[in-house]
């Protein structure tokens, strides 16, 4: 009785477990494991005692804690090596990608399936974006917008494009919808994209994002800078300018509140009024930016260069390093909803994640007064404190995890040298005797 009474114990300890973190593959066979243990246990297999299926239990849990560092972004076969620029999403099952090569991917089971739809064309396509289920546009390359109204089923080449190539779109309803260009040209339609009217962008230099909170109100970003317009386009004004990198993605959560990620810097704009003032923050975490997407106020995901994948929870303030499991460029990401995420990028690759992306390495509030630089690197880098440090642990692991290094530091400046790491990406990791921590990323090329 006692037996089956701990018994009950384990398997509620696990369920809660399991329900924290998501039930991936691996884990789902541990715990069959552990309940097959149970049940031989209960037919007369017993553990000898207690004990032991105490020690059972904390190896198992620790094992899965192992499996959850290592990153809930699981890779999915897209079927084709063209790189994918653009992802969609309608539900958490009904999706659809674009990209190089007029590559058109769709799925209707969450990305268990994604098949291959015709485009009609080779050139680029750089925007996807759903109104519906099965009303859609996809725009890039020498003008190119085409539109569906049955799933994908077929694609209507429009009308009106001009030479330019499209970056961004986005819909407010099935009849107004906005297009920006490498050329700095914004269009606007409001009839479905029968007709395409082009609007006073105030800039020839590249634009690459457009997001409307409503009819009226809408941004853009680019080259330089931030736009933004209070009447459907009709005006758009500089929001921010000499921003000193290229805002190159923008998410509005909220009316008011949104935030823009630069290319090279690895920064953030944030706006909480509207756009009337940005605040600067860096991510630390991420090298090279190209996409950001918020499913709610609070959460929001980044998507970059080598692999990266960065989250926050708390609208920005903070960022979580999440293992990806690939180093190649990730051009688009989308959240369905808090949990239920996509990434596409270079070379055909498609993630997926079901809980978020699962446990993340945090930023530290320490992080601003450790540099490294250069970074990306070949031979050396150099590790720059802003204090005198005195037995500062300096870690470094790999992206699965395994610790490749540990050194004992005290001064202010430390040369890293590559050694035996081969190219990649690796984090470093400080803890001064104050126990502060601070995790950082490099790139060995």
């Amino acid at each position: 009785m006692v037996g089956f009474f701990y018994g009950v114990v384990y398997i509620i300890i696990f369920v809660r477990y399991f329900k924290r973190v998501g039930f991936a593959g691996e884990k789902r066979d541990a715990m069959a494991a552990f309940l097959l243990k149970l049940k031989e246990d209960q037919q007369g297999e017993t553990i000898k005692n207690r004990n032991e299926m105490k020690k059972l239990l904390l190896l198992t849990i620790i094992a899965l804690s192992g499996i959850n560092a290592k990153g809930q972004w699981t890779q999915q076969t897209s079927g084709t090596t063209y790189a994918l620029r653009s992802v969609y999403f309608t539900d958490i099952n009904i999706g659809y990608a674009v990209g190089d090569n007029g590559t058109i991917l769709k799925t209707i089971n969450g990305g268990t399936n994604w098949n291959a739809q015709s485009s009609g064309t080779t050139l680029p396509l750089l925007s996807v974006f759903f109104i519906s289920a099965d009303t859609g546009y996809a725009v890039g390359g020498s003008g190119k917008i085409l539109k569906t109204v049955n799933g994908g089923i077929n694609w209507t080449s429009l009308t009106g494009g001009g030479a330019y190539s499209y970056t961004s779109s986005y819909f407010i309803d099935a009849n107004t919808g906005y297009i920006v260009s490498y050329e700095g040209a914004v269009k606007k339609t409001i009839n479905g994209g029968t007709t395409w009217v082009s609007q006073t962008s105030g800039t020839t230099f590249p634009l690459f994002s457009v997001y409307f909170t409503d009819y009226n109100t809408g941004y853009m970003c680019g080259y330089s800078g931030i736009f933004k317009t209070i009447n459907g386009g009709t005006n758009w004004n500089y929001s921010l300018t000499g921003i000193g990198s290229t805002p190159v993605s923008i998410s509005f959560p909220a009316v008011d509140t949104g935030l823009v990620v630069c290319d090279y810097s690895g920064t953030t704009k944030k706006t909480t009024n509207g756009g009337t003032t940005w605040t600067t923050a860096s991510t630390g975490l991420i090298t090279y930016g190209f996409a950001v997407n918020f499913p709610d106020v609070n959460t929001g995901y980044i998507s970059g260069s080598q692999g990266d994948i960065i989250k926050t929870s708390d609208a920005g303030n903070s960022w979580t390093h999440q293992t990806s499991g690939t180093s190649r460029e990730l051009y688009s990401i989308y959240f369905a909803n808090s949990s239920v995420g996509y990434v596409v990028g270079d070379t055909g690759i498609i993630l997926k994640t079901i809980n978020g992306g699962g446990l993340g390495i945090a930023e530290s509030a320490f992080n601003s007064k450790i540099i490294i630089s250069p970074n990306p690197f070949k031979v050396q880098t150099t590790i720059t404190f802003s204090e005198e440090q005195r037995n500062t642990m300096i870690k470094i692991t790999d992206i699965l995890g395994q610790e490749i290094k540990t050194i004992n530091f005290t001064g202010k400046q430390l040369v890293l040298d590559k050694a035996e790491m081969k190219a990649g990406i690796y984090f470093v990791q400080t803890t001064d005797e104050q126990k502060n921590i601070v995790n950082k990323k490099i790139i060995i090329q």
